[in-house]
């Protein structure tokens, strides 16, 4: 059994069914300290920014928490939509699940290089707001 932290689009129930069949089970919420969330990153695929974590002491990512059978299982379905290893590499985190009152181990994709403009989620949603109105 392995578990999988999904910080950006793989948050997505119906996404991740959709890219990983009946393969995982949605654990629960959960969040990795000393990382931001950041879209430094650009998907021609969906026209527009790409989720990261970067390390930062003061901040804390949340996510989703989903389960595998296999670590083979894991990287099979996830692997070919998001570009490892050019575009992410496997990283191993230690997730704090607030509802089970517990840490696990958790694996995640992380970008390897960062591309273009950083921005926070502040900046991204603020913009996003003011390009809607």
């Amino acid at each position: 059994m392995v578990y999988y932290f999904a910080y950006g689009s793989n948050m997505s129930l119906e996404q991740m069914k959709e890219r990983c069949g009946n393969l995982w089970k949605k654990i629960g919420i959960g969040y990795v300290e000393g990382y931001e969330l950041v879209f430094d990153g650009y998907s021609s695929t969906r026209g527009g920014p790409t989720a990261n974590m970067v390390e930062n002491p003061n901040e804390r990512v949340w996510g989703v928490v989903f389960k595998f059978n296999s670590f083979d299982d894991l990287i099979n379905c996830l692997d070919k939509y998001e570009g490892y290893p050019f575009s992410y590499t496997r990283k191993e985190f230690g997730v704090f699940l607030p509802e089970m009152g517990k840490k696990n181990k958790s694996y995640s994709l992380c970008e390897t290089r960062t591309k273009g403009k950083r921005e926070t989620t502040e900046i991204l949603y603020r913009n996003h707001s003011q390009r809607s109105h």
